[in-house]
């Protein structure tokens, strides 16, 4: 049991901490976010604001890894068409 809550206590200090930030919304926007909340079974406005947080980040993430696989797609067939013209 001692090792569990050892454990749980490592997890807990690598977690970082929460900080606070204030929006100011339009009544019509806190008031999506107040159904959204609740339909999707956030805790609270703030779990929701961090999960579309999270998912612009995975987002952002994928366009980053999406583009560089493009560049290395186009640097390779401009390479091919350089030794094309080569011969």
């Amino acid at each position: 049991m001692a090792f569990i809550a050892k454990i749980c206590q490592i997890r807990l200090q690598a977690m970082p901490a929460n900080t606070s930030m204030n929006i100011s919304l339009p009544e019509p926007l806190k008031e999506f976010v107040k159904q959204r909340v609740q339909e999707q079974h956030y805790s609270n406005p703030s779990d929701y604001i961090r999960a579309l947080i999270r998912d612009d980040q995975k987002k952002q993430a994928q366009e980053k890894l999406e583009k560089r696989v493009l560049s290395k797609e186009d640097l390779q067939a401009l390479k091919s068409e350089m030794m094309a013209s080569l011969k």
